[in-house]
């Protein structure tokens, strides 16, 4: 992969300094762990194996990857639309407006493993290829997949079991998950993928980003963030030699504002009252998810609770 230039340069090498910092107090505390000089740890530990799935723009070099409640599904837009912009846009198709279950492109741009390992590619193409992953502040995108998954979604018939069953109790879904994250730790990630799973497990499994090299830009929930977002992911596309005309088309798909953010932003408050007002709640989430704050270099939650 080339090396980036300017904002998205400094982000890569912040984040790959993170990166050396965590695996080395990590390794240090397993190892007292082992040694049984330490008391162990009740935080999940970062970077669990889990297969990742890879959103690919051949025709660009371009591979995101995919973890649920950042953008996900608009950055799938993003990479449809540039692998088939003819035909994504005869067939008035908006980046804005797809939908997970009909997405225009399918399962087609999708890898279950960096692109970069096959066969088919050789080597000395690695540097120019341009890998991005967008990440969130932990307990935002854990309420918003909570509003998604188990207050929204669990209404419909064949989803109403989703959510461990919880029938909307939060308290009943975030001990699910706990322990539904310490099961997949003990069979190495071999068993327990849970629907669950694949939309709340921590962000550090999702990406191997112990070993690739990414672009990371923090996903914005609010105006000024999602503003610098927008920017950061325009320049990440622009380094990737994507036209003029596409990064214009892509920027006013970054500016539409979806409406459903009044009514999500009523749930969200509902939300974090809740969880700040329960210690047991506060305590679950930030040891579920304390390696996110600490790999991307996100402030730790409730300090003043």
């Amino acid at each position: 992969m080339s090396t980036p230039n300017g904002r998205n340069g400094q982000t890569l090498f912040t984040f790959l300094a993170l990166l050396l910092a965590i695996l080395l107090i990590y390794d240090i505390y397993r190892q007292l762990d082992l040694n049984g000089g330490g008391k162990g740890s009740t935080c999940l530990p970062p970077f669990v194996s889990r297969n990742p799935t890879f959103l690919t723009s051949k025709a660009h070099n371009i591979s995101v990857c995919k973890i649920e409640k950042t953008m996900s599904t608009f950055l799938t837009g993003i990479i449809c639309y540039l692998d088939r912009k003819e035909k994504f846009i005869k067939a008035n198709r908006n980046i804005h407006s797809e939908g997970w279950s009909q997405r225009f492109c399918g399962k087609t741009i999708e890898f279950h493993k960096n692109p970069l390992d096959n066969n088919t590619l050789k080597a000395n193409m690695w540097k120019n290829w341009h890998l991005l992953a967008v990440v969130r502040d932990p307990i935002s995108r854990f309420i918003s997949g909570y509003i998604n998954k188990c207050l929204v979604e669990v209404d419909q018939p064949k989803r109403k079991k989703n959510c461990y069953s919880c029938n909307k109790n939060l308290t009943c879904f975030v001990e699910h998950l706990y322990k539904n994250a310490q099961m997949f730790i003990r069979a190495d990630g071999k068993k327990y993928l849970t629907y669950e799973a694949k939309h709340f497990f921590p962000q550090s499994w999702y990406c191997a980003f112990n070993n690739y090299s990414y672009t990371v830009i923090h996903y914005g929930d609010d105006a000024s963030t999602r503003h610098k977002m927008s920017t950061e992911i325009l320049q990440f596309l622009k380094d990737a030699k994507v036209e003029q005309s596409s990064l214009k088309y892509i920027e006013d798909e970054l500016n539409f504002k979806s409406p459903h953010s009044n009514k999500n932003n009523s749930y969200k408050d509902l939300i974090l009252t809740e969880i700040k007002s329960t210690p047991f709640l506060m305590k679950c989430l930030v040891q579920m998810f304390y390696y996110d704050y600490i790999l991307f270099g996100v402030p730790l939650p409730f300090q003043n609770q």
